[in-house]
């Protein structure tokens, strides 16, 4: 535990809380900007195929991934660029969630409590995301190599993808519990200084 509480500090105490404060507005708009502006125009492209990427994610056999990525083939500029979006999208996801917890973490230090959970929240989102950088690697090593790929990678991706998915409600959870925990902290001590 102390290891992690290594990490959450040394990212904490970067910077002031004002400035985490710029840097998760600016991953939000980050986060809410790609799905706006790249992945809702690419996934509306490359649905235009009969297919999503979330059905070769999900495909379960050799057949159904060639299928889809026959029906990719004039897309396939759009789903590279979904791709590499995708790791932008994931890097987004690790600062906002970084940033609310180094904000929350510098405010409630007087909180073990509430640090801690800030602690596991550094090391779940790091997690959950390396696990969905993973996934497109393996997403990346299949339709680069559609012809020749390897069978594992079928059981890979679907493997990892429900691996991170744990991982992926586990951390969203943790944020919520996290940020009520905050406010509900500040109010009993803005209470305490009235009484």
């Amino acid at each position: 535990m102390s290891r992690i509480a290594l990490l959450s500090n040394w990212y904490s105490s970067k910077l002031t809380v004002k400035n985490h404060v710029i840097m998760m507005i600016f991953f939000l708009t980050s986060y809410f900007g790609l799905i706006i502006f790249t992945f809702v125009p690419l996934s509306n492209q490359i649905e235009k195929s009969g297919y999503s990427t979330a059905d070769l994610q999900n495909a379960s056999d050799r057949n159904q991934i060639e299928t889809i990525l026959t029906a990719f083939e004039p897309f396939m500029n759009e789903v590279q660029l979904l791709t590499f979006f995708d790791y932008m999208f994931i890097i987004a996801g690790v600062g906002l969630a970084w940033s609310i917890f180094s904000i929350i973490r510098k405010s409630n230090s007087d909180s073990k409590f509430i640090m801690r959970y800030c602690d596991i929240g550094f090391i779940i989102t790091a997690i959950s995301r390396s696990l969905d950088a993973l996934e497109n690697l393996f997403v990346i090593l299949i339709y680069s190599n559609k012809d020749n790929f390897q069978n594992w990678l079928i059981s890979a991706v679907n493997s990892v993808e429900d691996v991170k998915w744990i991982f992926v409600t586990i951390e969203y959870v943790l944020l919520f519990i996290t940020i009520l925990f905050h406010f509900l902290f500040r109010f009993s001590k803005g209470r305490k200084k009235i009484e």
